[in-house]
């Protein structure tokens, strides 16, 4: 069905296939169909799914590798899905995202987003969810946000700041246990100087006291307590130096 020939609505049959990779993996709630936004040239794959949010809302699905410029996101967009955007290789900004709760695996991965975002409603993020974004300077997480899953800025060479507001400190999760977490290869003084600043009732305190462990492959609950003085201290070294805080020193007791 066109309207306008700006949107276009149909139905896909269940289990779909011969179409790129997680196109279909979120439902359109029963009835509803999917929907296709005309972006700049480009197209925006979305689902209406009843069981994102509290009282559903859009998932962005996938989008079209020529799309450029300013895109404006539907109202109600809460979720963008994984590879939703990857190797969108064309400078674009999103528009109308504050609704945003869930960024999906490698969603923006590669891709040629542009400038600052304030994800201000986000709660969720999966990994390389912003690897290998060249033009991306500044991400802001708000107070919901509580899971944080590895390498979301890899190679990210203009990334400058990550701003955290969340008073609760977020799990940071690693695919391969036991492995030390990284919020991405090169981030730090060889990926542009890289920090993260905490802002309103985050508490850097708290937040070094639970991501230390992860910083060096441990589980904050299962391991907690379970550093050495030396370790703990070189765990905690690891955050500040993100949090561009004075490294400590560790003194080791006399005989």
């Amino acid at each position: 069905f066109s309207d306008n020939q700006v949107s276009y609505k149909f139905y896909a049959p269940y289990n779909a296939y011969g179409y790129r990779n997680y196109v279909f993996d979120y439902e359109t709630a029963f009835g509803r169909p999917y929907e296709v936004e005309i972006q700049n040239g480009g197209r925006i794959l979305y689902a209406f799914n009843e069981y994102v949010g509290t009282d559903g809302g859009y998932v962005l699905c996938s989008a079209t590798r020529d799309i450029s410029g300013d895109i404006e996101l539907k109202d109600n967009t809460l979720l963008i899905c994984d590879y939703a955007f990857n190797e969108c290789s064309n400078k674009y900004k999103i528009k109308n995202y504050d609704d945003i709760i869930n960024i999906g695996e490698r969603s923006f991965a590669s891709s040629g987003i542009d400038g600052k975002y304030d994800f201000e409603s986000l709660t969720y993020i999966r990994t390389n969810a912003f690897s290998g974004c060249k033009n991306l300077t500044e991400l802001e997480f708000g107070q919901s946000f509580y899971m944080c899953y590895a390498n979301i800025v890899s190679d990210c060479p203009n990334l400058k700041k990550l701003i955290i507001k969340s008073p609760m400190v977020p799990s940071l999760s690693n695919l391969d246990a036991g492995k030390p977490y990284s919020f991405g290869e090169n981030v730090g003084t060889n990926c542009g100087g890289f920090k993260i600043e905490l802002k309103g009732a985050a508490d850097a305190d708290e937040y070094i006291d639970k991501w230390k462990y992860a910083f060096v492959g441990k589980d904050s609950f299962y391991d907690y307590g379970t550093l050495t003085q030396e370790e703990d201290i070189a765990a905690q070294n690891l955050v500040r130096a993100l949090f561009g805080m004075t490294l400590l020193e560790y003194n080791a007791p006399s005989e």
